[in-house]
Parts: C-alpha cells; sequence; structure tokens
C-alpha cells in the first residue's frame, strides 16, 4: 500500500482519485468524471441487536449477513470552465434515512442515492479557492475523504468519534488556503452555511437537525511524516421538543488530530469534545467527549491495524450517562491499483448507545462485529 498522508487522502477524495473518464466539450470546457465505492458484508454473533456503522441509521445487522451496513457508491463530475473556474458534483448511494417530510419518517432505505457535493470553485489566488454550493462539512482529521473507503486504512472508520457529528455536508460558502513554509505545508478551511442531518438515539428516537446558522474553522499542518490538525464545528438548532417553546441548541465541537505516516508505520489518533448550553425543562440534551488511536504496519501490499475507541456521553441534562468503548483490528490488501480487500472485526458492549439501535442498557455483554469488503476507484 502506498503511503496516504491523512491530507492527500483527502485531495485524492476532492478529484475521486482518477480522472478516470475526461472529455472535451469544446471552448475550453472539459468533464471529468470518476468514482469510487465499498461493497461489504457485515454481521454479528449476536440476533438481539442491531449494529449500525453510523448513528444516523434506524435499521442495523444482527447475526445475518447484511450488505447494506458499510456499502456505498459514489459517482463525481468536475467541469472545468477555465484554469480557475470550475462545477463538481457528486452522488452518494448509501443506506440512510427517510427524510422528516417523508410518511416513513424514521425509517431507514437500504440505497437511497442524494447529492453529497455541488458547488461551483474559484481559484481566486494560487494558494485561496472560494467555493459555493453543497460542500464538505470538515469536522474532523478525515471528514473530507469519509466516504471513501479506498483512502482509509480500515474497512469502517472510528464509530464514536465519526458518529458523535452526523452531518457531512452543508449548503453555503467555503474558502479553502494551503501554503508552504519552511518545508511545512500548512492549511486552513473556513465555512459556514445551512446543515441537516437525521438521527437515532435512546430517549430521543428518531430526530431532526435543521442547523441554520452552521460554522467551520480547520487548520492543519504538515511536516515530512507527522499532520496534526484542529478544528471546531458550531451548530445552532432550533429545539422543538417543548410545546410553545422554540429555544436554540447552540451545538459546539472542538477536535484535535494527528497522524504520523512514514510508508511502513501509522499512527492516527483524534479527540473531540462536544458542548451544549441548557434547554428549558431538560437541560443539555446532549454532551461527550470522543477519542481513538489506530495504529498498524505495513507488510508490502498488506496493512494490519489494532483500533480503539471511547466515548463518554452526558444526555437529558446529565440523567443519562453512557461510557462506551470498542477495540477492533483490520487488515487491508492492496490487490490492484485501484482495489483493496479489507476484514475488520470489531468489539462493543452491548449497552452502546452509539453501536446499537436499541441498545440493552443494562448488559455489559460484549458483541462481536464481522466485516469484508473490498473498496474500489474508478
Amino acid at each position: 500500500m502506498k503511503k496516504t498522508p491523512a491530507l492527500h487522502a483527502v485531495a485524492l477524495a476532492a478529484c475521486a482519485f482518477t480522472s478516470a473518464h475526461a472529455a472535451d466539450l469544446g471552448n475550453g470546457v472539459t468533464v471529468d468524471v470518476s468514482g469510487y465505492g465499498t461493497v461489504a458484508a457485515t454481521t454479528t454473533n449476536n440476533d438481539q441487536l442491531e449494529f449500525r456503522s453510523k448513528a444516523s441509521r434506524s435499521k442495523g445487522v444482527g447475526q445475518s449477513i447484511d450488505l447494506g451496513n458499510d456499502s456505498r457508491f459514489g459517482i463525481q463530475a468536475v467541469v472545468k470552465f477555465n484554469a480557475d473556474l470550475s462545477v463538481t458534483g457528486q452522488l452518494v448511494g448509501q443506506r440512510r434515512m427517510t427524510g422528516a417530510e417523508d410518511a416513513d419518517f424514521g425509517r431507514d432505505k437500504d440505497f437511497d442515492p442524494q447529492v453529497e457535493w455541488l458547488y461551483a470553485q474559484y481559484n481566486a489566488l494560487p494558494s485561496l479557492n472560494l467555493r459555493l454550493g453543497r460542500v464538505v462539512l470538515p469536522a474532523f482529521l478525515l471528514s473530507d475523504s469519509l466516504n471513501v473507503g479506498y483512502a482509509a486504512p480500515w474497512l469502517r472508520a472510528p464509530l464514536h468519534l465519526y458518529s458523535s457529528q452526523l452531518m457531512s455536508n452543508l449548503d453555503g460558502v467555503q474558502a479553502n488556503w494551503r501554503d508552504s513554509f519552511g518545508g511545512v505545508n500548512l492549511s486552513a478551511q473556513a465555512t459556514y452555511g445551512k446543515a441537516e442531518a437525521y438521527g437515532v438515539l435512546p430517549h430521543l428516537g428518531a430526530f431532526h437537525i435543521d442547523s441554520k446558522d452552521t460554522y467551520a474553522f480547520s487548520a492543519t499542518a504538515e511536516y515530512r511524516d507527522w499532520t496534526a490538525r484542529v478544528g471546531t464545528v458550531r451548530l445552532n438548532t432550533p429545539f422543538t421538543g417543548i410545546p410553545g417553546i422554540e429555544p436554540t441548541i447552540h451545538d459546539k465541537y472542538v477536535s484535535a488530530g494527528l497522524q504520523y505516516d512514514n510508508g511502513s508505520a501509522l499512527v492516527l489518533a483524534e479527540w473531540a469534545k462536544r458542548t451544549q448550553n441548557a434547554m428549558p425543562f431538560v437541560g443539555k440534551v446532549i454532551e461527550g467527549k470522543y477519542a481513538y488511536v489506530a495504529a498498524g504496519w505495513r507488510f508490502g501490499s498488506v496493512l494490519p491495524m489494532v483500533i480503539w475507541s471511547k466515548a463518554d456521553n452526558e444526555m437529558m441534562g446529565g440523567s443519562d450517562k453512557t461510557h462506551p468503548s470498542s477495540v477492533g483490528v483490520s487488515l487491508r490488501y492492496d490487490v490492484a491499483p485501484n482495489i483493496a480487500l479489507k476484514a475488520q472485526i470489531d468489539q462493543y458492549k452491548a449497552n452502546d448507545p452509539e453501536a446499537f439501535v436499541t441498545p440493552d442498557a443494562t448488559s455489559q455483554h460484549k458483541v462481536s462485529v464481522f466485516s469484508l469488503g473490498a473498496d474500489f476507484v474508478f
């Protein structure tokens, strides 16, 4: 497996890795079409609980083999009008909850294609580009390329941290700056707009988040084999859970990530903290701290890894506290320049509110999750 630092993976994801199909439309206008996908089978050793790879889903997998839990498909087109102006569109199909306007709200569709990105980009300076439209919400270190399984060393990203932020994009504006100073590559992202997401959690049931004012900022530094990133996201969402009162939830995330990748050793670690203001009568709906550490070593085209993940949650004003954790192992085998076979085994406790659709709140029983799949780009 070739070395793929976090920011390199982000750049690859932004253009879907390769321009597999390019066409000249005339007058200097070109279009590049490319894509990616993951086909994965997942099962568990417990038929009483449904494991889900995202907290935004109301359907999971038990002992029966499930192809929808971790599979997805994306296709992207980039239309370039000149060296400075382009339009990018990306469509992603995967399992997701139906919209709030749907009669089946609260239920998942096994394969639901939706527009993930659709933005115009203008390169204002060699080091600065501006985007307008639907753009990625850069919450964490790997958020920019999270859907592109081929860019990741594992089959499934650490659940507790990456499920803590349900939104993957927003409609608004984004500025991206990148430059180099003395051998250090620096970059920053500033994003503002409207974002929405759906989720299911114990005590809350199915819910819809519609943040009218969403702010995000991140800064990243790369030096040799090291990548470090800090970021923050601020959501402002009307709370409709109390009849006659509609206060606004101010949801704030701060995060830090670190990666070391020298071509043989690979280590990733991230930490995030989520805070909220108190709502009338119910207090703070949810707050938490999230972290993971993953480490592996490349043996030619094979990359085995060990992954540890942890969360500390407080819900409904602190009346419900959970401290889920997980440990897992993954294996990646690059069989071709654009295809990677992967296997992953994770172990969660039965009372984990992020991992299971309806957790067993009183059980410490451990549930094993087994996944086997292939990532590809074209």
